[in-house]
């Protein structure tokens, strides 16, 4: 989590004028809220979703291996 928070906040100085949000109405700030909060957002929808059947189908320990494997 640490790394998408600075990864995206570190990108939010660009991609407001590529993306043509970088205005200060209601609006595009909105905007911008939805793009930062977007991680974590489709970590609350997901993630804790299937927490609780993979820890009935693996276990806590093969719960933690399966969701820390990375690309």
């Amino acid at each position: 989590m640490g790394m998408d928070e600075t990864v995206v906040n570190g990108a939010m100085a660009f991609f407001k004028v590529q993306f043509g949000i970088d205005s200060p109405d209601l609006v595009t700030t909105t905007k911008l809220g939805a793009i930062c909060a977007a991680p974590y957002i489709c970590c609350a929808l997901l993630s804790c979703w299937l927490a609780q059947p993979l820890n009935r189908f693996l276990g806590r320990r093969g719960t933690i291996v399966t969701v820390s494997i990375r690309e």
